[in-house]
Parts: structure tokens; C-alpha cells; sequence
């Protein structure tokens, strides 16, 4: 019998599924139901969905169709940029102390790449450099230096006067000067007609490049990237490095959700401790990928808790929208593995031949994070499996389900174990709540599971959530800690003139306790599942400033109490300390009327 093939088509009547004899396919088939690199032997367009082809001995029709759906809007829907990189062509710095290991290594590898040399020793092989220092940019560093320069080279002629009369011969061919033979007589800056040589003259110079080589140790000052930044003992890993690379950028940015201040050098940085490429850092005062790094493994994705890290061939909202697309999954199994783990169990006799499953082909199962696992068991699913590779928070969804319904139902293995009771999660499948944003909608799957669970007190330490308490005597309202709380966990309230906090939306990044100036903030890590946690709350409050002049709202009193006593410290200025009871206006107009 020959192989079926179950497609997704586009007719004048709209989209229909068909099953299609291997490897027949029509010209209209917009999805089909096989592997990638079977996708060669179809001769079309349509593109290759594992999902489909895994799922279609496990649906009625009327389900498969929606998968079709829901695979045809993740492909559509969801775009991220892949190019080729050759770093050949980027730029390179090679630093020694030692000229004439310098020289010979650009003898010897100089025609492989774009090197630039740096001799930290003057040599007349090499421009002479002072103060040199290394920052980071997005995609490698930035190099600021001074460069001794005598020669003006709009102003130089190439008349050779100068090295004619310098008495060293320090001044070669190419206007370059040994200043190992020179003596500073300064014979040479006379002699030129022009004006075009000054001994002390340098040029700044400021340039970017991709790689770091120091032919001997690192400085202590320089920073740490491995994979952008080699000694002379990596060298085979360096040369490694060259060539011409495909990047897919699959780890999207928004640099507005980060919780992390590079200028407090504080706040979140959980996807950094997870990176084990140190492929993610801070540069230029934002959070970078450096996707010559990457191996896009998701880890980073899965520890964020903001959303500001996602993965772009299956964002948040495209995630969202993808399941609200899939039909009913009570009761099934839901088996999640990048293409080439489902193949292998496609393939191997453990493949069921039948039951309640539910197949997802993704290739970075460990961009996986909490709220996208609840999002499953909200749809009905009894079980997650992820073949070979799971997320880092497997463990953590795990401890809240087992301390909400007594199951631990997200298992890592390389093949379907069998079900058990304690690994099985039976809930009524649910509509999925709207979708605002990572947290917010993390905090609606985690209070909808709460209440179908009773509403019990549960509490246990874990990384990105926590709770704000405040000491409110020393609270001026201020409102700095707001500048950085971009999950809105602090707000203001204007109209009762108060400091306002929802336990839930806090990640725990800790800035807002950074950058207090009154020292009135305390974090408590934890996820805390209660009533209070849920709901916004005041931690602090005053009364409202009215200018005694205009009657309009200024300030409140405490942040009034907290500047006259400021002032009152320095032992004047207290002829003047009534006038803070009055608006930026009316402060001006009354000192006024008081000097005339």
C-alpha cells in the first residue's frame, strides 16, 4: 500500500485537508504532513509539517484540520531574519608584547582574516598606540586609542627632506619613524616645507571589531567573551571561528519588558545565568544576543520572566493564538521534541500505534517556560512529555501542580513513558485567558489553576517572583522606585495619593529596593499563591500638598517634611522654609513680592 499523505489545500471554496498518495501532492497544497528533509522529494512549495504528519493518526478529521490551522498560522505568522555571516570579512584585533611574534603571526595567518595588529611595545612594524581602551558594543567591541601620527598626510608631499637630514636615520620609507633611533632633535619637523611633521601629534581613534586575539594572556580589564575573545593558546578555536556561518536570530528582544538597569548594574539577570555560551550580555546600555554565539538553545527564553527575551519562530502571541486554534485536548499527551527526537520515535517500535496524544514538532523545547506549560493543562492535556531536552522550569511547574492537585505530570525521556496516576493531570479544559503579556497572563493561568485547586495557602522560594514591603513612615512618595517597575507591580494612585502594589506581577529584580532613596523597600522572594497575592493593595500613603496661594495639588506632605528637614540640617535657609508651601509658581511670585 502506498503512503498517505494528509495536506492542507487551498480550493475555491477555501482551505480544505486531502490525502494525497507519497509523493504526490497538488499544486495548491499550501501544508504538508511530513518531515523537513522529505519536503526535497515533494517537488512543491508547500511547506513540511512534522506536527501534522505525527497527529494525523490520532485526530478526527475535524481536530486535524484545526492543527493544519494552527501550523499554517505559525508558519505565516510568525518572522525572524536568517543570513549568512562569513567573519573572515570582520575585523579582528591581535595584541602582543612581543613585536616579533606579532610580525610573524601576520606573516603566517594575516591573508586568513581582517586583522588589525596592536604592539603594546614601540616597533616601527607597528603604529605606536596609547591609551587604549576595550568596551563592548552589540556584536563585538569598541576599540578607543590614541595613534601617534607626525605625519599629516593631506600636508606631506613624500619629498624625503626629513629622512635625509635626520642624523639617526630613524625616519624610513612608507613616512614612518623608528623612534627607537630617534632622538627628538627635531631636525626633521624644521626641515619640512610644509608644516606636515610634528613628533607630538596623535589622532583618536575609535573603531569597532568582532574579535579579540592576544597572543598572550587576556588583561584582567578586558572583558570575558568566550567565542569573541581568544589568547594565543586558543588558537585552533580561533581559526575555528573563521568562516562563513548561517545565523538565525531566534531569541527576539524587547528591550521595554527588561528588568534589568545596566546604569545600577542591577535587576534581573536570570537569562544570563542560564546562557551557558555567554552568548547574552549588557552592551551600550542594553540587553544583547550575539547570535554568532547562540545555539539557540532557549534557555534564556524560558527564565524570563517579562517576555523580553522570546522565541521568534513561535512567540508568545503567536503561542497564544496557536493553541486557540488547536481542537480539545482532554485527556491527551501532549509530546513535545525538536524534529529530529520525534523522528527517532517516529521511526523506532515505541511509536504508539494508537491513543490520546497530541504531537508539537519545536526545536527549542527549552524556551518552554511556566505560563506556555499551564497554558497546555488549561486546554485539558493529562500529561507533558518533552523528548530528550526539557525546560529548566519542568521542576517548578511540577512543584506548583503537585502543591496545588497532588500530580507531577511534566516528564523529560527520550521515549512515552506509560501513564500513572501520579503523573496524570485531570482538569476541566478551560477558555484561555487573554493574552496582555508574559506576566500578566502567567498571573491568570496561575490564579484560575489556584482557584480550581480550592484556593490553599501554598508558598515555596523559587527565582522571579517575590513581594515588596515597604516601611511606610519612611515613604515619602516619591515615586522613584516606579521609574523602573516595568510590569507595573508598583503604581501610583492619584487619586487617594497613595503607593500601590500587586504581588503578582512583581519578578523579583529587586531595582525598585535599589533605587529607593529613603531605604523603605524590602523584597521577600517567593511565589506566595493566596488571596493578597492577587490583589493590588496600598503599601503607602499621604496627604495631598495644596499651595497656599492657588489651592492647586503639589506634592504631599511627607516629601515637604523630608525637604524642610534636608534644609534644616544645613542651619539655613529658615527665613525661606514657609515658601515650600507653595507651587513652583507661586514659590517665584511670593519671593518676588518679598524682595520688592
Amino acid at each position: 500500500m502506498r503512503r498517505k499523505i494528509v495536506a492542507l489545500v487551498r480550493n475555491p471554496n477555501g482551505l480544505a485537508l486531502t490525502w494525497c498518495n507519497w509523493p504526490e501532492l497538488p499544486p495548491n497544497a499550501l501544508l504538508a504532513g511530513v518531515f523537513g528533509a522529505e519536503a526535497e522529494k515533494l517537488k512543491t512549495e508547500a511547506l513540511p509539517s512534522p506536527t501534522l504528519l505525527l497527529n494525523a493518526s490520532f485526530f478526527e478529521e475535524e481536530g486535524l484540520y484545526q492543527i493544519a490551522l494552527a501550523e499554517k498560522a505559525r508558519f505565516e505568522e510568525n518572522v525572524y531574519k536568517s543570513y549568512l555571516l562569513d567573519t573572515r570579512q570582520e575585523v579582528t584585533a591581535v595584541f602582543s608584547q612581543d613585536p616579533d611574534r606579532l610580525h610573524r603571526f601576520i606573516q603566517a595567518y594575516g591573508g586568513l582574516f581582517q586583522a588589525k595588529p596592536f604592539c603594546l611595545k614601540r616597533d616601527p612594524r607597528f603604529p605606536v598606540v596609547e591609551d587604549l581602551s576595550i568596551s563592548e558594543t552589540r556584536e563585538g567591541f569598541r576599540l578607543s586609542y590614541l595613534q601617534l601620527a607626525p605625519f599629516d598626510e593631506e600636508k606631506c608631499h613624500l619629498c624625503a627632506r626629513c629622512a635625509r637630514l635626520c642624523p639617526e636615520g630613524a625616519i624610513l620609507p612608507e613616512r614612518t619613524i623608528d623612534f627607537r633611533r630617534c632622538n627628538f632633535c627635531r631636525a626633521c619637523e624644521e626641515a619640512c616645507p610644509e608644516g606636515a611633521l610634528n613628533l607630538d601629534r596623535y589622532e583618536e581613534i575609535n573603531e569597532e571589531v568582532r574579535f579579540l586575539l592576544f597572543l598572550e594572556e587576556v588583561p584582567p580589564e578586558v572583558p570575558k567573551r568566550p567565542g569573541l575573545v581568544f589568547t594565543g593558546n586558543e588558537l585552533d578555536a580561533f581559526l575555528a571561528s573563521l568562516g562563513t556561518f548561517e545565523l538565525v536570530e531566534s531569541v527576539g528582544i524587547n528591550q521595554g519588558k527588561c528588568q534589568y538597569a545596566p546604569r545600577f548594574a542591577s535587576g534581573c539577570r536570570l537569562c544570563l545565568s542560564q546562557c551557558p555560551r555567554e552568548a547574552i550580555s549588557f552592551a551600550e546600555e542594553e540587553l544583547v544576543v550575539r547570535h554568532l554565539l547562540c545555539k539557540d538553545c532557549g534557555r534564556c527564553i524560558s527564565a524570563c520572566p517579562t517576555g523580553a527575551l522570546e522565541y521568534t519562530p513561535l512567540d508568545d502571541r503567536g503561542f497564544y493564538s496557536y493553541l486557540n486554534y488547536l481542537p480539545d485536548l482532554s485527556g491527551r499527551t501532549v509530546v513535545i521534541g525538536r524534529e529530529s527526537a520525534l523522528k527517532r520515535l517516529f521511526w523506532s517500535p515505541d511509536f504508539p500505534e494508537e491513543g490520546d496524544f497530541f504531537f508539537l514538532a519545536h526545536e527549542a523545547p527549552k524556551a518552554f517556560s511556566l505560563e506556555k506549560m499551564l497554558a497546555f493543562f488549561a486546554k485539558g492535556a493529562q500529561r507533558l512529555v518533552f523528548l530528550e531536552k526539557g525546560p529548566q522550569v519542568a521542576s517548578l511547574t511540577n512543584d506548583l501542580l503537585e502543591a496545588l492537585f497532588g500530580v507531577r505530570p511534566v516528564l523529560v525521556s527520550s521515549m512515552i513513558p506509560p501513564a500513572k496516576p501520579e503523573e496524570s493531570l485531570t482538569l476541566k479544559p478551560s477558555a484561555l485567558p487573554a493574552y496582555h503579556g508574559r506576566r500578566p497572563w502567567l498571573v491568570a493561568l496561575l490564579k484560575s489553576f489556584w482557584q480550581a485547586a480550592g484556593k490553599p495557602k501554598v508558598s515555596f522560594k523559587t527565582q522571579g517572583f517575590g513581594r515588596p514591603k515597604i516601611a511606610p513612615e519612611r515613604c515619602t512618595l516619591c515615586l522613584a522606585c516606579l521609574n523602573e517597575c516595568r510590569q507595573a507591580a508598583l503604581a501610583a494612585d492619584p487619586s487617594i495619593y497613595a503607593l500601590t502594589c500587586e504581588p503578582s506581577l512583581c519578578v523579583a529584580c529587586g531595582l525598585c529596593v535599589k533605587i529607593c532613596p529613603e531605604g523603605a523597600l524590602t523584597l521577600e522572594e517567593g511565589l506566595f499563591l493566596e488571596e493578597s497575592f492577587f490583589e493590588r493593595t496600598t503599601l503607602a500613603q499621604d496627604e495631598p500638598l495644596v499651595c497656599k496661594r492657588c489651592g492647586k495639588v503639589f506634592g504631599t506632605r511627607k516629601s515637604k517634611e523630608k525637604v524642610e528637614k534636608v534644609l534644616a540640617a544645613t542651619g539655613r535657609f529658615a527665613e525661606i522654609l514657609d515658601l515650600l508651601d507653595f507651587c513652583d509658581e507661586c514659590r517665584v511670585k511670593e519671593l518676588f513680592e518679598r524682595e520688592v
